[in-house]
């Protein structure tokens, strides 16, 4: 019984093949202008392009956060593995591996860049984590803007921001696992 149903699903199958093939066989020995109630399969060419760094320049494209991972994030095609500080028109290396080890010192950077950031977007790997008090007292003295979030929607933002040409920063910390669904 079954070896029947596939014989007779597989026969469906060569109509069908064997009807597009008729089709573009009749389209093929018709001249162009003329038109049939059938497919037209026209050629297609493609080009490889190889990626040469000599040739693109990304001078003025923002630092817009592409991809992440367990491992680091990818910015401008360039993975940086571990967290990562970002300033409108580069990007760093962070020392900083857990929520509990941001601290004054992990803030700096912002404080001497110019020009100053509007708002920096701390992505603090799985889930939210409350800023110590000291690190709150001192962004509020440099009047630093701020907001906290987890790595997934701090990426969101910050892209967010830096294309509505905000000058935005970002202090981002990979998450320990990303789920599938």
């Amino acid at each position: 019984m079954l070896h029947g149903l596939r014989s007779a699903i597989f026969k469906q199958e060569i109509r069908r093949c064997s009807c597009f093939l008729n089709i573009y066989r009749m389209k093929a020995t018709q001249g162009s202008g003329t038109s049939t109630a059938g497919y037209e399969v026209q050629p297609t060419t493609m080009k490889i392009q190889k990626y040469d760094p000599t040739t693109i320049k990304t001078s003025g494209i923002p630092p817009l956060v592409t991809k992440y991972s367990t491992q680091g994030f990818t910015i401008q095609g360039n993975k940086i593995f571990g967290s990562i500080a970002i300033v409108p028109s580069t990007y760093f290396s962070w020392k900083v591996t857990t929520p509990e080890d941001i601290c004054v010192e992990a803030f700096q950077l912002f404080t001497i860049y110019e020009p100053r950031i509007e708002i920096l977007v701390i992505g603090t790997g799985d889930k939210l984590f409350r800023l110590p008090p000291d690190v709150r007292t001192f962004l509020k003295k440099y009047n630093i803007a701020y907001e906290v979030l987890d790595t997934k929607n701090a990426c969101s933002t910050f892209n967010f921001l830096l294309e509505e040409y905000r000058l935005a920063g970002a202090l981002l910390i990979p998450p320990s696992h990303i789920p599938l669904f």
